[in-house]
């Protein structure tokens, strides 16, 4: 039998005191850089909160400011966005786009001026009028006083029925990427109807399938954020274009020589192929009906229409 000697036993020792006192070192150090993390992201967080208080204050100060403009304080959120949540911009958006529609407003009380009218109409070459448009009238002080009201704002001058209109300009408005998913498709829906009137003097200005399309577009908008301010202004949006959709237009009707129109049976078809919508259900018993009557269009068909329009309006109140 082997004979342990007293140094070799010593020295087995002094080897596993020292590998427990190593691992008691790494685990004290480990607790260590734990708490030194949590107490670094604790900081930050409180840095954070103080920045975005900071940020709101500097905020309002714009905002409550007399003599600012939308512009101000779209360029705030755009210079601070690296800074800002969603939410906070999100609800920046709200001033923002509130003091854009008060820029507007002014924008459109100068242009009822008979001689601010008639400069503009001396320049005006098509639907938009731009600042290279105002820039070449010829009365200067006319010239400075729309510059004053347009260049620096979040508006635009366009054809309405009719006549000019200062508006805000949704597509300007969409450029802020940092805004949430709610705001973007309220301002894609705007911006497109912008950009490409569904109506324009009494008349439909797109195909009926585009048509078809965007009604699924603010349906799907509705039905996914519920009730707010901006539901009920796409709402009546929403129930104007349905109407037009179902019944026609003064000066776009849905039938010729009595009968609907191949475009429209067209459009009709590819929306109620998406039967998981309000709109696609609604055109699927509008195209049964018009299939009883042969695509016969009369009275008795509109009186129909009215009663499916009404019903999909109920149907969408119920949704949100």
């Amino acid at each position: 039998m082997k004979t342990w000697k007293p140094w070799l036993i010593m020295a087995l020792a002094l080897t596993l005191i020292m590998g427990l006192a190593s691992c008691k070192k790494t685990e004290e150090k480990e607790e260590a850089t734990t708490t030194n993390v949590e107490t670094s992201e604790k900081q930050n967080t409180e840095v954070s909160e103080e920045t975005a208080t900071k940020l709101k204050d500097d905020f309002d100060i714009i905002k409550e400011d007399a003599k600012a403009v939308s512009t101000d304080l779209y360029k705030f959120v755009e210079e601070n966005k690296a800074k800002l949540n969603e939410g906070q911009v999100d609800l920046m958006m709200e001033d923002i786009l509130a003091s854009a529609k008060k820029d507007a407003l002014a924008l459109n009380e100068l242009i009822q001026r008979e001689d601010v009218a008639k400069a503009i109409a001396e320049v005006k070459d098509g639907v938009r009028i731009t600042k290279e448009h105002l820039e070449k009238i010829s009365d200067n002080k006319i010239k400075e006083e729309l510059l004053a009201k347009y260049q620096d704002t979040l508006v635009i001058l366009q054809g309405g029925e009719g006549s000019l209109v200062g508006a805000v300009d949704y597509s300007k408005l969409l450029a802020v990427d940092s805004m949430g998913h709610e705001w973007k498709d309220y301002l894609t829906i705007l911006s497109q109807n912008q950009e490409k009137p569904a109506l324009v003097d009494a008349s439909l200005a797109i195909p009926f399938k585009e048509l078809g399309e965007r009604l699924a577009n603010i349906e799907k908008y509705l039905s996914s954020y519920g009730k707010t301010q901006r539901s009920q202004e796409l709402s009546k949006d929403f129930e104007n274009m349905l109407r037009t959709y179902l019944k026609g237009i003064d000066n776009t009707p849905i039938a010729e020589a009595g009968k609907l129109k191949e475009e429209v049976k067209e459009a009709y078809e590819a929306s109620a192929a998406n039967d998981k919508t309000i709109v696609g259900q609604t055109i699927s018993r509008y195209l049964e009906v018009l299939k009883a009557k042969n695509f016969v269009i009369d009275d008795e068909v509109l009186k129909g229409a009215d009663r499916l329009l009404e019903n999909a309006l109920n149907l969408m109140k119920k949704t949100k």
